[in-house]
């Protein structure tokens, strides 16, 4: 892993992940997401963008966050640090975390719930890390539980009428609890939970999920 990276990562509280704005959206076509990472600072210090690929773009088109893909996470520098892959599934999504070599770093599946979002984190060997569970009257914030302790955070910064609307540009903020303590993989899991939120739920035909 990068050095650079995982010094900024490991000392970081807070980071914001905004994708980046695609002007076909404004006709209805989905575009491959892209996201820039930025620090508490607003310093950009990673990227993370969906594959590029003619098969990829027709099934975004008719599948929506229910397809099949990679998104590729990059330095700031455009080096590869790791991706992170969705295999295709209408019911309880998974996406899964892979290091340069292919070995898995963890997980995050989500859970059958009727009133809030859920999901269960793992880690490499398939076990529990976190609990990720919406409150029933803040459905897109996302506190992260371990043993019945909130450690972490996600929440979704609302933009203009016209951006949330028209577009799927988002901005979220993912924050680290002063006081607690995450390893370097732990950190990389809980960024890829953030755009796993996206993905499920703001692309355009996650509305129909």
């Amino acid at each position: 892993m990068n050095n650079h990276f995982t010094k900024v990562l490991s000392n970081i509280d807070e980071l914001k992940v905004d994708q980046v704005f695609e002007a076909m959206e404004f006709l209805g076509l989905e575009t491959r997401n892209r996201y820039k990472i930025l620090t508490n600072a607003e310093t950009l210090f990673a990227y993370a963008a969906e594959e590029k690929n003619m098969l990829g773009h027709v099934a975004r088109q008719l599948f929506g966050h229910w397809r099949t893909f990679n998104v590729f996470f990059f330095d700031k520098d455009k080096a590869p640090l790791f991706r992170a892959h969705h295999p295709f599934r209408f019911f309880f999504e998974r996406i899964e975390i892979y290091d340069q070599n292919d070995n898995l770093i963890g997980s995050i599946e989500q859970n059958f719930s009727l009133f809030r979002k859920h999901f269960t984190i793992y880690d490499q060997n398939d076990e529990t890390l976190f609990e990720m569970k919406s409150p029933i009257f803040k459905i897109w914030t996302f506190p992260i539980y371990r043993g019945g302790e909130q450690l972490a955070l996600i929440e979704k910064v609302w933009s203009t009428l016209l951006q949330e609307t028209f577009t799927d540009k988002d901005i979220f903020m993912l924050k680290f609890l002063k006081g607690q303590s995450f390893s370097i993989d732990e950190k990389i899991i809980l960024l890829v939970a953030t755009i796993f939120i996206d993905l499920l739920y703001f692309e355009e035909k996650a509305s129909l999920a």
